[in-house]
């Protein structure tokens, strides 16, 4: 679930930025393409940790503003939780979908810029262009971006071992490394787990 999630979220995520870093005539694409592969270079762990400092229930930066804006009582908790499947979805989203967006922006570049500017000039609006045009030639980018990020999300320890274990949300590389710490049974179970990840990576 929290692989698959992770894949959509961050294909509708990378498709937009490297549109407008590969097909706009955006102020400062470099810039802005360093800004958008930002997390690529940060070591999960520390990513995890910061997003934690933002995000805790009890003394997250960003829950205790929220309380304060919305005049909650400074002691609750909430109301966001980084603890949660779906806390877990958005940090491995904001973590990998640099890898599609390298993919899919890469290929927007050395698309042949003539049949977008032949649909323009047929009357076709630029979000026409976008779905008509764009789009389905950068289907196969798409597909492999978005496989880029589902293996690389399945296959993760470092964020579900600090965000989800906390919250009781286990992935197959936390159940692996559980498992491997109790005897001979529990390392079987771990290779069984460990195989069935190596499986659904080959297949993909």
């Amino acid at each position: 679930i929290a692989a698959t999630s992770t894949m959509i979220l961050g294909t509708l995520l990378a498709f937009p930025l490297a549109w407008l870093v590969g097909r706009t005539n955006l102020y400062g694409k470099k810039f802005f393409r360093s800004l958008f592969v930002l997390t690529y270079m940060v070591p999960p762990y520390l990513g995890a940790m910061a997003w934690l400092r933002l995000l805790n229930p009890n003394v997250g930066t960003i829950n205790v503003l929220l309380r304060a804006l919305f005049g909650m009582a400074p002691d609750a908790i909430g109301p966001l939780n980084i603890y949660s499947l779906g806390g877990l979805i958005w940090v491995l989203t904001t973590f990998y979908y640099p890898y599609a967006f390298i993919t899919i922006s890469r290929a927007m570049e050395k698309m042949d810029p003539s049949l977008e500017e032949a649909s323009r000039v047929s009357g076709a609006s630029p979000l026409t262009t976008v779905f008509k045009i764009t789009l389905p030639m950068m289907t196969p980018s798409l597909i492999a971006g978005a496989l880029l990020v589902f293996i690389s999300a399945a296959s993760c320890y470092g964020i579900p071992s600090i965000i989800g274990a906390p919250g009781k949300v286990h992935t197959v590389t936390t159940r692996i490394i559980e498992y491997n710490g109790l005897g001979a049974q529990g390392l079987s179970d771990a290779t069984g787990l460990a195989v069935f990840l190596m499986m659904i990576a080959i297949v993909v």
